[in-house]
């Protein structure tokens, strides 16, 4: 769900910079989405051992936060900091991937940070993740 709406940003801003191709949304996509995962396996990883161990989702995540969040959040700015340098390519192509892989990396970092822990209360409510709680 959240890779949906992650490609349905990309193409709202890909239609608000029209020096920006299309055909650079699919490499974009195909990025985002595989550094989004990342994201997520490794906050999700320490939330659900945590939630296991017997802490409340509140807690796991503030703890799973602690442990992996800043990582997460260092590895986002360094990767859209990297790429945002293409920005100033002669290259269209690269230029345009700049622009959209920094939104991109910025979002997903922001999403695994804010919106996964979000879901997983959510979740928790539907299907408890601590063993002989319902």
């Amino acid at each position: 769900m959240e890779r949906i709406a992650q490609q349905r940003l990309v193409a709202a801003a890909c239609s608000r910079l029209h020096s920006v191709s299309k055909v650079s949304t699919l490499p974009v996509v195909a990025l985002g989405v595989g550094v989004g995962v990342d994201y997520g396996i490794y906050i999700y990883a320490r939330l659900r051992e945590h939630t296991q161990a017997g802490l409340d989702v509140r807690d796991a995540y503030l703890r799973a936060l602690g442990e992996t969040g800043s990582a997460v959040i260092v590895t986002g700015f360094t990767l859209a900091i990297g790429v945002s340098t293409w920005i100033f390519s002669a290259l269209k192509f690269q230029a345009d991937m700049g622009i959209l892989l920094t939104f991109m990396f910025h979002m997903n970092m922001l999403g695994a940070v804010t919106l996964l822990p979000a879901l997983a209360v959510i979740a928790e409510r539907i299907w408890p993740m601590r063993p002989g709680r319902r």
